[in-house]
């Protein structure tokens, strides 16, 4: 007899309920961070900003989204992603640490509460139309990447901002259809073709398929039929070369990453397809 699963809403996590949790969570891990005693002018390692500017942009975050749900918000040119993060940073009006933490949870909650309890809702990224549950995969990804930037400042442990699979494969969740609308549309005519992602898991993971066309490309869950190239792996290794905190080079040495197909030459190619959200 197979055993029920005793999982519920709470500890599910591919439910809508555990992801708005880990955002929470997280939320409250940066603001703790926020608190450690770390000043503002603190330069952040491998970043432009100081901690003020860090903390400023992560609170700008949740700001931004509840905006782009009424509709106010557009992304920016590509060329001028910079100038528009200076000025969401600035409308946040502090650089202070701890004052930053203080905003940042209650901005958090006032996003999710927006969104609601169903994750299959609408809502927006930015002008474009994706789910609740998508829309919070992509602030997700956003607070797991900052807390990693933020404790190399603060100087806590590397643990403290720890990345499960189960997150990255949240944030994945967000990330993957977000994409489409980040295109590099020059890249993308270059290496048109059918990508297989598959994120590991101990229950076998999650499977996307990528689809490259002209100049667009589609990220929709599932395998594909048939693929040109297949990318197998851990979804943390994954999601931080994805998000320029991890080297790809030694991903791929110590087989985090792995990628093959009969035509090898796409995955090189299709590295840089997507702008940077």
């Amino acid at each position: 007899m197979s055993q029920q699963s005793t999982s519920t809403p709470q500890t599910d996590p591919k439910s809508w309920p555990w992801r708005k949790a880990q955002i929470l969570a997280k939320g409250e891990a940066i603001a703790t961070s926020l608190r450690s005693g770390v000043s503002a002018d603190t330069p952040v390692p491998n970043l432009e900003w100081n901690v003020g500017r860090l903390g400023a942009h992560i609170v700008a975050v949740p700001q931004m989204y509840l905006k782009a749900q009424d509709g106010g918000i557009t992304f920016p040119d590509f060329d001028k992603v910079d100038e528009f993060s200076d000025g969401t940073a600035a409308d946040v009006g502090t650089t202070d640490p701890l004052e930053l933490a203080d905003l940042l949870v209650p901005q958090l909650q006032a996003f999710l509460d927006m969104l609601g309890d169903d994750g299959d809702a609408p809502a927006k990224f930015y002008q474009h139309d994706l789910t609740a549950q998508q829309a919070g995969g992509v602030v997700l990804s956003e607070l797991l990447a900052h807390h990693l930037d933020l404790i190399g400042a603060t100087g806590q442990p590397r643990s403290v901002g720890k990345i499960s699979g189960e997150q990255a494969r949240a944030a994945f969740a967000g990330l993957f259809p977000a994409s489409q609308f980040v295109v590099d549309a020059e890249v993308a005519r270059k290496c048109n073709g059918v990508i297989h992602i598959h994120l590991t898991g101990s229950d076998g993971g999650d499977h996307w398929t990528t689809t490259i066309s002209g100049d667009t490309a589609i990220n929709t869950p599932g395998k594909p039929d048939k693929a040109d190239f297949h990318t197998r792996a851990e979804p943390v290794a994954l999601l931080l070369v994805s998000l320029g905190r991890a080297n790809p080079v030694k991903a791929l040495l110590t087989g985090q990453i792995i990628g093959y197909g009969r035509k090898p030459l796409l995955g090189f190619r299709s590295q840089n397809l997507f702008h940077d959200l």
